[in-house]
């Protein structure tokens, strides 16, 4: 598996605030890549894909599953979500 990069390097834009922009700085935070956040959370490498793309919102069970493996954030999680749905 390949690392994600690490908090350093994460491009300013990502720190807006989109859910996709969330998602992928926890991520790097945590050193996971697309293949084994899919494989630790029971998604889909398609899903965390289209997740960090911001083409698609996560099913109630995938945020949960997201919030378990990236760690409790779960104010600014919701938030985020309205945000991009809005």
């Amino acid at each position: 598996f390949h690392r994600a990069p690490p908090p350093a390097t994460i491009p300013m834009a990502w720190l807006e605030g989109s859910f996709a922009e969330w998602l992928g700085v926890r991520m790097a935070e945590r050193g996971l890549t697309q293949r084994m956040l899919a494989l630790r959370t029971g998604s889909s490498h398609a899903t965390i894909s289209r997740l960090l793309k911001g083409n698609r919102q996560p099913s109630l069970a995938t945020a949960m599953a997201l919030l378990s493996v990236l760690g409790p954030d779960p104010v600014r999680f919701t938030e985020l979500l309205r945000e991009d749905a809005g």
